[in-house]
């Protein structure tokens, strides 16, 4: 989205669920750019990636493209005020596919994005620099965002489907970059 942000995929989570690995894959920063309207919507990735440490292949059944969902949002520097969230559509409404793992391979969701919403205020709203001061707003400011997704499917690893629910934490940087000056 912008040169100034880096938004390279890193592993925030791992957890194990059977024969699955299952990992929380969170951009390294989320670019905001200061508008007039009070609301940004992050485009930043977001990912579970899936895979088969068992011995022999596995069958999932995953709703496309909310096998992930984002559960709680939280600001690091104010954990009692929750941050803004989209919902998504109801669960009948989506569809689902069905992946075939084989033992040592993996399968990832697809890239989940526009999952923050943030409000311009509230985001920039007593950000100080380390001696009290406040921040110069042309400096890029920093916010940490936690993230609680949750992923669920259906596994069959040879015995039956399964169901398979399992919530992951992560964080993002949220970067404000310093407002365009008009050219004189």
């Amino acid at each position: 989205m912008n040169a100034s942000c880096d938004e390279t995929l890193t592993l925030q989570e791992t957890a194990s669920h059977g024969p699955l690995t299952i990992e929380l894959w969170i951009a390294r920063e989320l670019c905001l750019q200061p508008l007039p309207q009070t609301t940004m919507l992050s485009d930043a990735p977001l990912q579970v990636r899936v895979k088969n440490t068992g011995p022999t292949p596995v069958q999932l059944v995953a709703a496309v493209p909310d096998a992930v969902f984002v559960t709680r949002v939280w600001d690091a520097d104010r954990p009692a005020a929750p941050l803004d969230m989209s919902e998504g559509p109801p669960p009948e409404s989506v569809p689902t596919t069905t992946v075939d793992i084989a033992s040592g391979e993996a399968w990832e969701t697809a890239p989940l994005s526009g999952y923050l919403n943030f409000l311009s205020p509230d985001l920039l709203e007593g950000t100080y620099m380390g001696d009290g001061t406040a921040l110069d707003p042309a400096l890029k400011l920093r916010r940490v965002v936690g993230l609680e997704v949750r992923f669920a499917a259906s596994v069959n690893s040879g015995t039956g489907f399964a169901p398979v629910v399992q919530t992951l934490k992560g964080s993002i940087e949220a970067v404000v970059l310093p407002m365009k000056q008009d050219a004189q």
